[in-house]
Protein backbone atom coordinates (compact mmCIF):
# COMPACT_ATOMS: atom_id res chain seq x y z
CA UNK A 1 0.00 0.00 0.00
CA UNK A 2 3.01 2.26 0.21
CA UNK A 3 2.35 3.01 3.77
CA UNK A 4 5.72 3.16 5.95
CA UNK A 5 5.22 1.68 9.76
CA UNK A 6 8.18 2.87 12.21
CA UNK A 7 8.18 2.45 16.03
CA UNK A 8 8.57 5.66 16.60
CA UNK A 9 6.07 8.64 16.92
CA UNK A 10 4.15 11.22 19.18
CA UNK A 11 2.46 8.85 21.69
CA UNK A 12 -0.62 10.19 23.55
CA UNK A 13 -1.06 12.99 26.32
CA UNK A 14 -2.47 12.54 29.48
CA UNK A 15 -3.58 15.44 31.64
CA UNK A 16 -3.49 14.46 35.77
CA UNK A 17 -4.88 16.25 39.26
CA UNK A 18 -3.95 15.07 42.39
CA UNK A 19 -5.28 15.78 45.92
CA UNK A 20 -3.56 14.84 48.80
CA UNK A 21 -6.36 15.05 51.73
CA UNK A 22 -4.09 13.27 54.12
CA UNK A 23 0.05 13.96 54.57
CA UNK A 24 1.48 11.96 56.55
CA UNK A 25 3.16 12.45 60.22
CA UNK A 26 6.25 11.52 60.14
CA UNK A 27 5.82 10.78 64.17
CA UNK A 28 3.07 8.28 63.35
CA UNK A 29 1.88 5.33 61.29
CA UNK A 30 -0.37 7.58 59.31
CA UNK A 31 0.40 7.44 55.25
CA UNK A 32 0.04 10.41 52.87
CA UNK A 33 -3.33 9.72 50.81
CA UNK A 34 -3.65 11.13 47.42
CA UNK A 35 -6.48 11.25 45.00
CA UNK A 36 -6.09 10.49 41.16
CA UNK A 37 -7.82 11.56 38.34
CA UNK A 38 -6.16 11.79 34.74
CA UNK A 39 -7.22 12.02 30.89
CA UNK A 40 -5.69 10.64 28.01
CA UNK A 41 -6.49 12.17 24.63
CA UNK A 42 -4.91 9.99 21.87
CA UNK A 43 -2.34 12.23 20.19
CA UNK A 44 -0.85 9.41 19.28
CA UNK A 45 -3.59 8.31 16.96
CA UNK A 46 -4.37 11.83 15.77
CA UNK A 47 -0.90 12.32 14.25
CA UNK A 48 -0.66 8.90 12.83
CA UNK A 49 1.73 6.69 14.99
CA UNK A 50 1.13 3.16 15.47
CA UNK A 51 -0.61 0.92 17.71
CA UNK A 52 2.39 -1.28 19.71
CA UNK A 53 1.52 -5.04 19.62
CA UNK A 54 -1.56 -5.95 22.20
CA UNK A 55 -2.66 -2.02 21.72
CA UNK A 56 -1.00 -0.85 25.15
CA UNK A 57 1.55 1.63 25.22
CA UNK A 58 4.55 0.39 28.12
CA UNK A 59 2.95 -0.97 31.32
CA UNK A 60 5.79 1.40 33.00
CA UNK A 61 3.94 4.42 31.85
CA UNK A 62 1.20 4.65 34.85
CA UNK A 63 -1.28 4.33 34.81
CA UNK A 64 -1.73 2.23 31.48
CA UNK A 65 -4.52 3.15 29.10
CA UNK A 66 -5.44 1.44 25.75
CA UNK A 67 -2.87 3.29 23.01
CA UNK A 68 -5.36 5.53 20.79
CA UNK A 69 -7.97 5.73 22.87
CA UNK A 70 -10.12 8.76 24.97
CA UNK A 71 -9.56 7.41 28.52
CA UNK A 72 -10.55 8.63 32.09
CA UNK A 73 -9.13 7.16 35.57
CA UNK A 74 -9.52 7.52 38.67
CA UNK A 75 -7.31 6.72 41.19
CA UNK A 76 -6.07 6.62 44.95
CA UNK A 77 -1.90 6.15 46.36
CA UNK A 78 -0.99 6.21 49.85
CA UNK A 79 2.63 6.55 50.57
CA UNK A 80 4.69 6.23 53.80
CA UNK A 81 8.04 6.78 54.15
CA UNK A 82 10.05 5.03 57.03
CA UNK A 83 13.64 6.48 57.21
CA UNK A 84 15.33 4.97 55.31
CA UNK A 85 12.30 3.20 53.21
CA UNK A 86 9.51 4.35 51.27
CA UNK A 87 6.59 2.36 50.62
CA UNK A 88 3.71 3.21 48.03
CA UNK A 89 0.73 1.80 46.93
CA UNK A 90 -2.05 2.60 44.35
CA UNK A 91 -5.45 1.63 42.26
CA UNK A 92 -6.36 3.02 39.59
CA UNK A 93 -9.98 2.72 37.32
CA UNK A 94 -10.00 3.64 33.75
CA UNK A 95 -12.79 4.14 31.77
CA UNK A 96 -12.33 4.31 27.44
CA UNK A 97 -14.66 6.21 26.17
CA UNK A 98 -16.13 4.62 22.92
CA UNK A 99 -14.28 4.31 19.49
CA UNK A 100 -15.19 3.42 16.10
CA UNK A 101 -13.69 0.78 13.43
CA UNK A 102 -14.28 0.69 9.85
CA UNK A 103 -17.71 3.17 10.90
CA UNK A 104 -18.78 0.56 14.15
CA UNK A 105 -18.77 1.78 17.16
CA UNK A 106 -16.70 0.03 19.30
CA UNK A 107 -16.72 -0.68 23.35
CA UNK A 108 -13.42 -2.17 24.98
CA UNK A 109 -13.33 -3.39 28.97
CA UNK A 110 -12.53 -0.78 31.65
CA UNK A 111 -8.79 -1.18 32.92
CA UNK A 112 -7.52 -1.41 36.64
CA UNK A 113 -4.06 -0.66 37.14
CA UNK A 114 -1.98 -2.00 40.55
CA UNK A 115 0.84 -0.92 41.97
CA UNK A 116 3.03 -1.55 45.11
CA UNK A 117 6.62 -0.25 45.30
CA UNK A 118 9.18 -0.89 47.78
CA UNK A 119 12.22 1.37 47.90
CA UNK A 120 15.83 2.06 50.60
CA UNK A 121 17.45 5.14 50.41
CA UNK A 122 21.25 4.10 50.90
CA UNK A 123 22.79 7.73 50.89
CA UNK A 124 20.45 10.32 52.04
CA UNK A 125 22.32 13.42 51.26
CA UNK A 126 23.53 11.82 47.55
CA UNK A 127 19.82 10.73 47.14
CA UNK A 128 21.24 7.29 45.74
CA UNK A 129 18.70 4.03 46.86
CA UNK A 130 16.97 1.03 44.85
CA UNK A 131 13.61 -0.25 44.70
CA UNK A 132 11.52 -2.78 43.56
CA UNK A 133 7.89 -2.69 42.19
CA UNK A 134 5.33 -5.11 41.81
CA UNK A 135 2.84 -3.37 38.97
CA UNK A 136 -0.32 -5.14 37.45
CA UNK A 137 -2.66 -4.35 34.75
CA UNK A 138 -6.33 -6.28 34.55
CA UNK A 139 -8.54 -5.55 31.83
CA UNK A 140 -11.98 -6.12 32.82
CA UNK A 141 -15.27 -8.38 31.37
CA UNK A 142 -17.14 -4.89 31.72
CA UNK A 143 -17.25 -1.39 30.85
CA UNK A 144 -19.04 1.07 33.85
CA UNK A 145 -21.37 2.22 31.06
CA UNK A 146 -22.92 -1.23 30.64
CA UNK A 147 -22.55 -1.25 27.20
CA UNK A 148 -21.15 -4.90 25.81
CA UNK A 149 -17.43 -5.25 24.66
CA UNK A 150 -17.07 -6.09 21.25
CA UNK A 151 -13.26 -4.97 21.17
CA UNK A 152 -10.07 -5.64 22.33
CA UNK A 153 -9.67 -9.04 24.86
CA UNK A 154 -13.53 -9.95 25.29
CA UNK A 155 -12.57 -12.46 28.00
CA UNK A 156 -10.68 -10.07 29.72
CA UNK A 157 -6.59 -10.16 30.47
CA UNK A 158 -3.85 -10.03 32.98
CA UNK A 159 -0.55 -8.80 33.10
CA UNK A 160 1.95 -8.55 36.25
CA UNK A 161 5.22 -6.82 36.26
CA UNK A 162 8.58 -6.43 38.89
CA UNK A 163 11.06 -3.68 38.07
CA UNK A 164 14.22 -3.01 39.89
CA UNK A 165 15.42 0.24 40.10
CA UNK A 166 18.12 2.23 40.78
CA UNK A 167 17.80 6.27 41.53
CA UNK A 168 20.51 9.08 42.59
CA UNK A 169 20.32 12.81 42.94
CA UNK A 170 22.54 15.10 40.67
CA UNK A 171 24.97 16.63 42.76
CA UNK A 172 23.42 19.39 45.48
CA UNK A 173 20.61 20.15 43.50
CA UNK A 174 16.51 18.87 43.65
CA UNK A 175 17.17 16.82 40.10
CA UNK A 176 16.75 13.11 40.23
CA UNK A 177 17.53 10.34 38.38
CA UNK A 178 16.46 6.85 38.28
CA UNK A 179 16.24 3.95 35.93
CA UNK A 180 14.80 0.59 35.86
CA UNK A 181 13.79 -2.21 34.00
CA UNK A 182 9.96 -3.54 33.77
CA UNK A 183 10.22 -7.10 33.42
CA UNK A 184 6.57 -9.31 32.63
CA UNK A 185 6.63 -12.64 35.01
CA UNK A 186 2.82 -13.14 34.19
CA UNK A 187 -0.22 -13.39 32.56
CA UNK A 188 -3.28 -14.46 31.24
CA UNK A 189 -4.57 -13.50 27.68
CA UNK A 190 -1.92 -11.38 27.14
CA UNK A 191 0.82 -12.68 24.66
CA UNK A 192 1.84 -9.74 23.64
CA UNK A 193 3.51 -8.57 26.88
Amino acid sequence: NGKMDTDTGLGDTSFALKYRPIVQDPDSAVPSLTLFQQIVLPTGKWSGTSKPPGGFAPIGRFPTTRFGDVAFTEGVMIRKNLQPFRWQAGVFYTYSAPGSSNGETTYTGDLINTRVSFEHILDDKRGFGYGLELATLHGLTWRADGHVINAGRISGFDTIGIEPTVQWRFGNTNFVGACGVLVTVAGRNSLEA
